[in-house]
């Protein structure tokens, strides 16, 4: 948003980096005659601060023409911090109220030029900073003003955040309290210095920044403890190399770093004394030993080395010391008590002790360890139907002369065979009398993310059993949140191998990091990786080892087949398998080694790391399991209870059920259609004649929280895997990371290629009005594409639009989603009718008789979008409505902000300060091209030209030919006359709806709480 420049910020002002504001250190030092340098709390217009840039005449200037003269001088140039302050305090961050702007120090690595291109859209002043000249590289500062000011709480929390988007300042920026240089011009070197000033939208932290978890240490302990690490004797060699680059250069700061970095890399004090005696400057104050005594490893770094070797230096990798630790187990939920629990030797399975436990009528839990056989037990028992998440697991069971995937007549089959059982009413009464075992049972929550509506038939389907049995290693009863268990079967067994957990914090790169360990590993490996396109990155970069890759994509291949059928990976040369979550289940490495690794990179929940370690099985010594994540950590991550969730979900329904119920018939029809596939982001499903609670979203919603806690909470994340065996090593900071840009651009580009060649054969197979494959140049993903056009055919698409649907897929792999969306509203759109009824007075005209929206009218079309939504769908409640999909474009807080440091008055807008937010929001309905320039009464503007008035411009119901185009004069004089249609459109049937809630019932705070979960976790 753009605000006068005579809008007033807050600032502290420092005489100098010496000055203080505390009363006490002032009369200390007026009784020992000296005085403090002032410290002035006062406020400025922007317009002050850019003169103060922009005019060089009022810039305070010094000279200095080497590093000693700026050192120096430095010491007394004037600083500011561009916050409010406690008066009479210290300068400390405890005593900062808000901040009013975000200042960028960039120290070489990024040009001006650069920065002004990131910037482009923010108002914001640049300036050189004082070692501009004498140190190498653009050395710069930025001043940004905040639209809303942030008071030092929300400041802490968005820390990382701004880290993140300002990757190429120095980070020190983003601290509570970091005081920032003013304008300083250097006589020496006056030709170098730049300004500039920049008019754009005042940055909006809160609306602009994606948002990032701030890093806090858990309560138990720091999990980020300095790691030892054992160089051997590659650490003299460093010694000797840090010496001589550094031999009597180092100023006293410089020394002292270099001090603490030592100290967290390892050195013991003779190699740190043999380096501190040696790269002070001549004349040090202080000696080698008094350095020494003060280094501290908790502010070092090991990177930070590299600052103190020649540019390029290879730092000798070392090993890191393992270090365990206690942890202490999770307490057992009551709700967990087992009915029975069983321990199997380490030679026994299931079917050695199935006399010592009873199925009951209803469903029964079984919670079985990896390797105890309850897969193989459960596919040989009469009166029993298993079904499988995979078809590797129906293989690995098939009985004996059975179809293979037949449930009805085999046995054993996948999840999907169930529609036949469900189908078969014919037997059902067969059924009543059966037991139908659910293999994998954590894929019921896990999994309901990409197959919702499987899992709820599935769960559908156990009433027509006389018993069921939901099976895995890592479940407990209370992950189901509609499932009254009649029995609890706990199956233990004795573990023949160690398992040991490193959980390593990457700084960088994740994959690259892991790249790293994986490169130098010697052990037979599984890497769990749950990104395609990313495990061809790394093949590519570790061309030294053979993978095996299995996933989705790959499974039916005949490298896969064999594989599974002998699955020994030195039977095939094979240094370890790598795949997506496809691994985690139904694979067994029958490898006999004594050391093994398993390396998962990225976010994972406790349950697929216990399930991917134990994908070895005859491991005789240690597995070693290494998950590499980001570097952040919190240990305060919001814990919801599934009743509070099942109650607003429950809320929910009823709220769209009586929003229906005063609706028509065909206006109810609309509404529905134009909502219900969004519904399950407030866990409910339309079943046809009203909306149900969707309890596999409950139980989604609840998988998804305890892997996000689990992910930033050590704590919760060691005690979950204790409860499986697991030894922890103290987690560490990984900081080696291997480059990975080549790698990733021809990745990038071969899928590309692929997807475009794909798309190219189809084109050829289009004959007539029909595909005409030809079986020796046919791929499988050719015959996957073909079956989607049929599906769209047989909903809609003309025939004759397919070549042009099948050109604008070559250009983007996700058309089909626009296409889809568009059938899907093939019976009403409220939304999509409401933009087209708005549209007139938002169109403007340009060029030569084209139309489109101006950015003002753009944002202000996609405002009322947003208002109308609010409304028609969620009945003014935009709490709720942030609990959804839509929250990535609502403000932070809709209601006017009775925060004191908010410089903008009250908030009467639901969509934020995002410039894309605008393009986001109509995209989603129909389709805009990209903006242009154009002259609107004589001004110049940017307009973004409105192409269709859907999401493809396809006539999915006459059967016309695609409009290629909406600017040639044929589909020109089309939204002519659609605009005349709907210039004074008629809308349907609407109930009134209220203004926007402004308070909720006092007896509803379970719902609160709830709702206020759901929307942090669609934020992130």
């Amino acid at each position: 948003m753009y605000l006068s420049t005579n809008q007033m910020l807050k600032v502290t002002y420092f005489q100098n980096r010496f000055a203080s504001d505390n009363a006490e250190l002032k009369a200390k030092a007026a009784a020992e005659g000296r005085t403090v340098a002032a410290t002035v709390h006062t406020e400025w217009s922007w317009a002050e601060i850019t003169n103060m840039v922009m005019d060089r005449s009022k810039c305070a200037t010094f000279t200095a023409h080497d590093a000693d003269a700026y050192s120096k001088a430095k010491q007394k140039f004037d600083a500011v911090v561009i916050a409010q302050m406690i008066e009479g305090g210290a300068r400390s961050a405890s005593n900062v109220i808000a901040h009013y702007a975000v200042v960028l120090d960039i120290d070489d690595g990024i040009s001006v030029q650069d920065v002004q291109k990131d910037l482009s859209q923010y108002e914001y002043v640049l300036y050189s900073s004082g070692g501009t000249g004498i140190k190498h590289g653009e050395r710069f500062r930025v001043i940004l003003p905040l639209a809303k000011t942030l008071s030092a709480e929300q400041w802490a929390d968005y820390s990382e955040s701004l880290k993140k988007r300002f990757h190429y300042s120095d980070a020190s920026f983003s601290k509570s309290l970091q005081i920032q240089y003013l304008p300083q011009l250097n006589t020496a070197h006056a030709d170098k210095f730049v300004s500039h000033h920049n008019q754009g939208h005042w940055l909006d932290v809160q609306a602009d920044i994606e948002f990032v978890q701030p890093i806090q240490k858990a309560a138990y302990i720091n999990p980020l403890v300095p790691v030892q690490y054992d160089f051997g004797d590659s650490l003299d060699q460093l010694v000797n190399d840090l010496i001589q680059h550094n031999a009597g250069q180092l100023e006293y700061e410089r020394r002292r770093i270099l001090g603490n970095h030592m100290k967290a890399a390892g050195f013991n004090d003779g190699q740190m004394l043999a380096v501190l005696n040696v790269v002070g400057r001549p004349g040090a104050e202080k000696s080698g030993q008094k350095m020494l005594g003060m280094a501290n490893a908790s502010y070092g770094d090991i990177k930070g080395l590299y600052k103190y070797l020649p540019a390029g230096y290879v730092m000798p990798m070392p090993q890191v010391k393992l270090s365990f630790m206690d942890v202490k187990p999770a307490v057992l939920n009551s709700k967990s008590k087992y009915d029975y629990e069983l321990f199997l030797n380490a030679d026994q399975y299931l079917s050695d002790v199935a006399d010592q436990f009873k199925i009951e009528r209803g469903v029964n839990l079984m919670g079985a360890v990896c390797g105890g056989g309850k897969s193989y037990y459960w596919s040989k028992q009469d009166d029993v139907l298993m079904v499988c998440p995979l078809l590797s697991i129906v293989s690995q069971n098939q009985r004996e002369g059975a179809e293979f995937n037949n449930l009805k007549e085999g046995g054993v089959g996948t999840y999907q065979q169930l529609y036949s059982i469900k189908n078969d009413k014919v037997n059902h009464a067969k059924y009543s009398k059966m037991t139908l075992v659910v293999d994998e049972a954590h894929g019921l929550y896990l999994d309901s993310g990409f197959k919702a509506s499987t899992n709820k038939m599935v769960m559908d389907c156990f009433s027509l059993f006389k018993s069921v049995v939901l099976m895995s290693g890592t479940v407990c009863p209370e992950y189901f949140s509609n499932i009254k268990f009649t029995n609890v079967i706990r199956v233990n067994k004795e573990q023949q191998f160690e398992k040991v957990l490193h959980r390593q914090y990457c700084e960088n790169d994740v994959v690259g990091t892991a790249i790293e360990h994986i490169q130098q590993s010697k052990n037979k490996m599984v890497i769990l990786l749950n990104d395609k396109n990313e495990i061809a990155v790394l093949k590519r970069k570790c061309k030294g080892k053979r993978f095996i890759e299995i996933t989705a994509d790959t499974k039916d291949t005949e490298e896969v087949q064999a594989f599974l059928k002998d699955p020994v990976l030195s039977h095939f040369n094979y240094d370890g398998v790598i795949g997506t979550n496809s691994i985690v289940e139904g694979l067994n490495i029958n490898d006999v080694v004594d050391q093994a690794d398993v390396i998962v990179i990225g976010s994972c929940s406790p349950e697929r790391v216990q399930q991917v370690t134990h994908r070895f099985r005859k491991v005789t010594g240690t597995i070693h399991t290494h998950h590499f994540t980001d570097g952040l950590v919190l240990d305060n991550v919001q814990v919801i209870d599934s009743t509070d969730l099942v109650q607003l979900a429950m809320s929910n329904a009823e709220l769209m059920n009586k929003r229906i119920a005063a609706m028509s018939t065909s206006r109810r029809n609309s509404y529905v259609n134009s909502y219900r596939r969004e519904s399950r982001d407030e866990m409910i499903y339309w079943d046809g004649k009203c909306f149900q609670v969707s309890y596999t979203w409950v139980d989604h919603e609840m998988a998804e929280q305890r892997a996000d806690r689990a992910a930033n909470d050590f704590s919760h994340y060691a005690q979950e895997l204790s409860q499986y065996g697991f030894k922890f090593v103290q987690p560490g900071r990984r900081v080696r990371v291997a480059d990975l840009v080549e790698e990733r651009a021809a990745v990038k580009a071969d899928v590309r290629e692929q997807h475009e060649s794909t798309v190219d054969l189809l084109v050829s197979q289009w004959v007539d009005g029909e595909f005409v494959p030809n079986a020796e140049t046919d791929i499988a993903d050719a015959k996957v594409q073909r079956n989607h056009v049929h599906s769209f055919i047989n909903r809609g698409l003309s025939r004759a639009d397919v070549p042009e649907y099948l050109n604008r897929l070559k250009v983007d792999k996700q058309y089909w989603q626009r296409l889809n969306g568009d059938l899907n509203s093939l019976a009403g759109n409220a939304v999509r009718d409401f933009i087209i009824a708005q549209l007139p007075q938002y169109l403007v005209s340009y060029g030569k008789g084209q139309q489109g929206l101006t950015a003002q009218g753009k944002r202000d079309l996609a405002e009322s979008v947003v208002q109308f939504v609010l409304r028609d769908r969620f009945d003014g409640d935009w709490v709720r409505m942030k609990g959804t999909n839509w929250c990535s474009v609502m403000a932070s807080d809709p209601h006017p902000n009775s925060d004191p440091y908010n410089t903008e008055k009250d908030v009467d807008h639901l969509m934020n300060g995002a410039d894309k937010s605008a393009d986001a929001v109509l995209n989603r309905f129909i389709t805009m091209g990209k903006s242009q320039r154009a002259r609107i009464n004589k001004k110049a503007e940017r307009i973004t030209p409105v192409l269709y008035t859907s999401l493809t411009g396809f006539d999915l119901i006459s059967g016309q030919p695609a409009t290629t185009g909406i600017q040639s004069q044929a589909v020109q004089q089309f939204r002519v006359e659609l605009v005349k249609s709907v210039a004074a459109p008629v809308m349907p049937d609407v109930v009134h709806v209220p203004d926007v809630v402004t308070q909720q019932p006092a007896n509803e705070a379970a719902k609160s709480n709830a709702r206020s979960f759901l929307s942090k976790a669609r934020k992130r």
